[in-house]
């Protein structure tokens, strides 16, 4: 499953007439703690280091509180009317699976 939320923001400026990428300084990086129902898979964990028993992952909120604060991040980062690109590593192939 998933066992980290995390985010780094841009912003386009003049679209249609000089495009310019800025750095959004705001970050959201959240460990997700599974259900203890979970299986943790010896070739997973030899990639990103963490168990079920890392603290990272001990101390973590669960999905659901976990996704609201993303949720929550990203609303509280975007102007009325103002549109987000989300782009997902291994998001289709993998963890979008598991979210819906």
């Amino acid at each position: 499953g998933i066992i980290q939320v995390s985010a780094q923001l841009f912003c386009i400026n003049n679209f249609h007439a000089n495009p310019k990428v800025e750095h959004i300084s705001n970050k959201f990086n959240k460990y997700v703690r599974p259900p203890n129902s979970a299986i943790w898979d010896q070739n997973t964990t030899a990639v990103h280091h963490l168990s079920s028993t890392s603290p990272q992952i001990l101390s973590a909120d669960p999905i659901n509180q976990a996704w609201s604060d993303f949720n929550n991040f990203i609303n509280s980062n975007l102007h009325h009317n103002e549109k987000c690109i989300m782009i997902a590593y291994n998001g289709e192939a993998c963890n979008l699976r598991w979210l819906w």
